[in-house]
């Protein structure tokens, strides 16, 4: 493995996924926290949300889903403007009532991210572990982080995150598996008790918060990013 260095842009030139980065402050960066939007969304506009929160001694990486949502299914108010639509899914598969399926699969989206961004780049690249990255996602996003969880800790290179975040995003249960919980740091915002239960299934250290309104959306005050910002300065703190 390669000794430990904070990651430059040159680093990620061979990365094939659209990405975005930002550097709080390049020197001293410890830790490195991965953003994951959500369905028919974007790396462009989701990375405007990482840098916002504007975290101290992270480098925060947006990738973009791997596959374009279908024409039918974006909402192109102005198509000239927009980014694109994008998801994690293997697949888009809809119900007999026409709702997507929360849970298409995640098989070619496990393989780029943690192939060719995580372990090829910044583990063996760069020198860092899985203990140095937060994962943070929103919606289908959020379902791909703890999918992604699971996989890491059953890859040989891999291992559990410093922690993981899902904004509405249910345990996706194509990703489940038999092999007993992964000793992991996990906070579900905005799920319900069968969501919940589900993931304390799979992951040891599992939080829960759900805010005073019942929709799923990205938090709007003080209040509601409040318990998420805790919860990341102290997974952060405990990677240290």
């Amino acid at each position: 493995m390669a000794s430990t260095k904070v990651p430059s842009e040159e680093d990620f030139s061979t990365l094939s996924l659209p990405h975005s980065l930002h550097f709080h402050s390049r020197p001293s960066t410890t830790s490195i926290i991965l953003f994951f939007h959500g369905l028919g969304d974007s790396h462009l506009s989701f990375s405007a949300f990482a840098r916002s929160l504007n975290i101290p001694n992270t480098l925060s990486i947006t990738p973009r889903g791997p596959s374009p949502l279908p024409a039918f299914l974006a909402d192109d108010s102005d198509s000239t403007a927009s980014p694109g639509h994008f998801h994690w899914g293997d697949d888009v598969l809809l119900s007999a009532s026409g709702t997507l399926d929360p849970d298409p699969g995640f098989t070619h989206a496990l393989g780029r991210v943690w192939n060719d961004l995580i372990r090829a780049i910044l583990i063996r690249k760069c020198g860092w572990t899985t203990r140095d990255i937060l994962l943070f996602g929103y919606g289908q996003g959020g379902s791909f982080a703890l999918a992604l969880a699971l996989y890491a800790a059953r890859q040989e290179d891999g291992g559990a995150f410093q922690g993981v975040v899902s904004l509405g995003g249910p345990m996706p249960m194509s990703a489940a598996t038999e092999r007993g919980r992964v000793d992991a740091s996990v906070l579900m915002v905005q799920v319900g008790e069968e969501e919940e239960e589900v993931a304390k299934r799979h992951f040891t250290g599992v939080q829960v918060v759900k805010w005073k309104r019942r929709e799923v959306d990205m938090p709007r005050n003080r209040e509601e990013m409040l318990p998420i910002m805790q919860f990341i300065a102290s997974s952060l703190r405990r990677g240290w």
